[in-house]
């Protein structure tokens, strides 16, 4: 009998540890622990309160200036009451680390005028986590309201 040659029993060997390794992690998209990110939107000093046919959700944008190299960018839908919990990829939570937050507030899309430009019911420079000015740092043991976002004026 002829052995294969040395190469394709590599490939071959090589192939299976990818196959088991991708088939068995728990971890697909290196998020590493989620800690629960649970927070209120306030506006102008009150709850956020949503608007029928209206669509709001915040962004927790991975601050890298700040070391955080999360490669995913944790989000969570605004209730009528001002309240969002955040998910990563399916997850509930976020890793720890620092994070710069963006909050978009508008009508949902009408199908039948997609390109209309959409009111904002939050000021717009909180749609861009660079000029929103909210950074927030997610820990495993927060004290009370550390995810409260303020949306001013």
């Amino acid at each position: 009998m002829i052995s294969p040659a040395p190469w394709r029993l590599a490939l071959l060997s090589l192939a299976a540890a990818c196959a088991l390794a991708c088939g068995c992690s728990q971890d697909p998209y290196g998020l590493g622990d989620a800690v629960p990110v649970v927070g209120t939107v306030t506006l102008k000093g009150k709850p956020f309160r949503l608007k029928a046919n209206a669509f709001a959700r915040v962004w927790f944008h991975p601050d890298a200036a700040h070391g955080n190299s999360c490669p995913q960018i944790p989000l969570g839908d605004i209730d009528a009451d001002g309240h969002y919990r955040l998910a990563t990829r399916g997850r509930d939570g976020a890793p720890p680390g620092w994070y710069k937050v963006m909050v978009i507030a508008t009508e949902n899309i009408d199908p039948n005028r997609p390109s209309k430009r959409r009111p904002s019911f939050v000021p717009r420079r909180y749609g861009n986590p660079d000029t929103s000015g909210l950074r927030i740092q997610v820990v495993a043991a927060p004290s009370a309201g550390a995810y409260h976002l303020v949306l001013k004026d």
